[in-house]
């Protein structure tokens, strides 16, 4: 047979062997040097395998917390500046557009201090923060958004319209500085650092009031702070007070409804100072 038409005919048979019907294949003929394995067109393409995604944090929860209140005095004469520590527990509760905050105990290290205890809850959606107390069975709501008051139609003499007034007006020095400090773990929960910084002085006051101070926020919650610490100079050493609070016990879980609202029976006053019980 002619060289050329053996050689056509073998790869007549090569090429049908890779491209036609599986056959009964003879030793395939080696590949020149250099060339890559191939890929089996059969064999899988191995793919990395997605993560579910995380399961979202319940939107509520509970904790426990403490502060602890440092108010330096004015020194008498040759005595030393007085110091008052208030020691404050509180309990937290949080819904979506809700916070509740229990004052369970109030002490001091130098004066007897009432028993009052009181619980506070804002609604972020009404604008108001309602007070109440368990032991006098009374309640105070504050509007901190108050709508306008309908008035009556105009008549022949119309009322004058008080003059507004800034609040700036009488003010001589305002510098308030916000930054964020940045992400980090707070006693195992996610957080964010914020710095505050706030001077303010009234018209002739000759030494401004200082206030410095830094918190931690909860992540995925609407601002509630892990921790804050605040120091406040009167501007007239040694008056000053420090403040600092904490969070100790966080739980995660969504707190009923119920628990957000003022308990039945209890009576409406016109003072926050009305719901504490007196000679308690």
């Amino acid at each position: 047979m002619c060289p050329y038409l053996a050689a056509a005919l073998r790869a007549l048979v090569l090429f049908g062997i890779a491209a036609g019907p599986a056959v009964a294949q003879t030793t395939p003929q080696p590949a020149p040097a250099g060339t890559p394995p191939p890929i089996p067109v059969s064999s899988p393409v191995s793919m990395p395998a997605l993560k579910p995604a995380p399961s979202p944090l319940p939107p509520g929860l509970r904790a426990r917390a403490h502060a602890l209140v440092t108010v330096t005095g004015p020194s008498t004469g040759t005595a030393p500046p007085r110091t008052l520590t208030i020691s404050i527990s509180l309990a937290v509760a949080t819904r979506p557009n809700l916070v509740r905050v229990d004052v369970l105990s109030v002490k001091s290290d130098v004066a007897a201090l009432p028993n009052f205890h009181f619980t506070a809850v804002l609604d972020r959606r009404a604008n108001t923060v309602t007070l109440w107390n368990d032991a006098a069975k009374r309640y105070y709501l504050l509007t901190f958004l108050p709508q306008a008051a309908p008035t009556a139609a105009p008549r022949g003499s119309p009322t004058p319209v008080p003059r507004a007034v800034s609040p700036l007006s009488g003010l001589d020095i305002l510098a308030i500085a916000i930054t964020m400090t940045g992400h980090t773990v707070t006693n195992g929960v996610p957080t964010t650092g914020l710095s505050f910084d706030l001077r303010v002085a009234k018209k002739g006051q000759a030494v401004p009031v200082h206030v410095t101070a830094t918190t931690q926020i909860v992540d995925d919650s609407a601002w509630l702070p892990m921790t804050i610490d605040a120091v406040v100079d009167a501007g007239t050493p040694p008056v000053g007070a420090t403040f600092a609070y904490a969070i100790d016990e966080l739980t995660r879980g969504m707190p009923p409804l119920s628990l957000f609202a003022i308990p039945p029976g209890y009576t409406r006053t016109n003072s926050p100072f009305a719901i504490i019980p007196h000679g308690k």
